[in-house]
């Protein structure tokens, strides 16, 4: 967005300037600035309008309309003014990521290039040819790492995944984004009128080319992208609070919002996965072997399995065995049970429904794919009517103790959740 305008409220005021007359008696300033503002609105739309188009129109906007009234616009009230305006328009879209992600990352960046303000004018005032170059990739860096630490915990918590290597991504991908691309795009929309727009997206088809290929050659390192368990939504808020923190305040006291930020980081060290998981279906169940992996209950849960694994930073095993041991002799199975230990805990997860009355009572928790309240009265149970009501469940094994989590415990009793019977929320005994 910042591109688009940019080339244009710079091309359209240096075409007017070709006009004497209009140069010396007309505002040309202004015009471009109002060119820029259609301009800007018209790529937004083309572009989907998402929250980050229009997050970044409304900031260009103001500063486009700053030009108009001769005021100076102030970048942090832009990020306050934009982001007030979506919140009006779509106020569920505070709860994804794109907003997230998108105001964590302006808001940063304007903190940062606002202390350095007076060190980047005495740079850019002596520098030559050689230093400005050297000072417009050093942008990009200081651009990308900026950026990059000021989305990471949201980077962790929604997507799992850290890029290790994206500065130089962006290193290259920057500049042809904005010397190739962009213009050619603008240039295209200009000979739309004459059919001629083939000129300018076929350079533009190769720049994007150009682009992919960058990204697919950085993503081939290795170890470019990093699998990071996901942090629990109370360090997320701590990691927010921290960086708002930071950059609100101008004064010494804003680097008082390491302190959150740190224990937010903190926090997901002490971070423990569940033991056991179990899917809405009551047959989809997977086990927690010592070196971390999870172990699904059949071949076709394994597939299942791995969309949770990944989310808690952890590897997919073997399915159970139909005899035998494993995880290191904490699951053994026969044809009709197996029993995994944990933890001084027996979690018997039953295969025949024949078998229940057994198993209940010799485990301190019994998981069955059938309807097992009315057999089991010795141990606990989660049975298929249980997974059908509460939805997906994660279990914790602790000398003495069994936690259970529910999906359903998780969403709460509001409107919008379907009742699908009673759901007792989070458990433990």
């Amino acid at each position: 967005m910042g591109m688009v305008a940019g080339i244009g409220f710079f091309a359209l005021r240096a075409l007017l300037a070709l006009v004497p007359r209009v140069a010396l008696y007309h505002p040309t300033k202004k015009y471009a600035a109002a060119a820029s503002l259609a301009l800007a609105f018209g790529y937004m739309l083309l572009s989907g309008a998402t929250v980050s188009s229009r997050r970044a129109f409304v900031m260009i906007g103001l500063g486009l309309l700053a030009v108009l009234v001769d005021r100076v616009n102030v970048s942090a009230r832009g990020v306050a003014v934009a982001a007030a305006a979506i919140l009006l328009m779509t106020p569920e879209s505070a709860t994804g990521p794109s907003f997230q992600m998108s105001f964590a990352a302006v808001a940063a960046l304007i903190a940062c290039y606002e202390a350095m303000r007076p060190r980047l004018a005495q740079w850019h005032t002596h520098a030559g040819p050689g230093r400005r170059v050297a000072l417009y990739v050093f942008g990009i860096t200081l651009t990308t790492v900026v950026t990059t630490l000021a989305t990471m915990p949201f980077t962790i918590f929604y997507f799992n995944r850290f890029p290790i290597y994206s500065i130089v991504a962006n290193a290259i991908a920057v500049p042809i984004t904005g010397f190739w691309v962009m213009p050619c795009a603008i240039l295209s929309c200009l000979l739309m009128p004459l059919h001629l727009e083939a000129l300018a997206l076929r350079p533009m088809s190769d720049g994007i080319a150009a682009i992919a290929a960058v990204a697919r050659w950085v993503t081939s390192w290795p170890d470019a992208v990093v699998t990071v368990p996901s942090m629990a939504s109370g360090s997320l808020m701590l990691l927010a609070l921290g960086g708002l923190w930071l950059c609100i305040w101008q004064r010494r006291w804003r680097w008082l919002g390491l302190l959150p930020m740190a224990a937010g980081y903190l926090a997901i060290a002490f971070e423990r996965p569940p033991d056991l998981m179990i899917w809405s279906d009551g047959r989809t169940v997977a086990v927690r072997a010592p070196d971390g992996s999870y172990l699904p209950s059949t071949r076709k849960a394994e597939r299942t399995a791995s969309e949770t694994a990944r989310r808690l930073g952890a590897s997919v095993g073997e399915p159970w065995p139909e005899q035998g041991a494993a995880a290191d002799g904490a699951l053994r199975c026969d044809g009709e049970a197996c029993l995994y230990r944990a933890q001084g805990q027996v979690v018997a997860l039953v295969r025949d429904g024949g078998v229940l009355a057994e198993e209940c009572g010799t485990a301190d928790l019994v998981v069955s794919p059938f309807a097992s309240h009315r057999v089991c009265h010795g141990a606990r149970v989660i049975d298929r009517i249980d997974a059908w009501q509460k939805g997906g469940t994660a279990i914790w094994l602790d000398p003495g103790r069994i936690r259970v989590e529910t999906v359903r415990a998780w969403q709460g009793a509001r409107p919008w959740v379907p009742a699908r019977g009673f759901s007792t929320g989070a458990e433990a005994q």
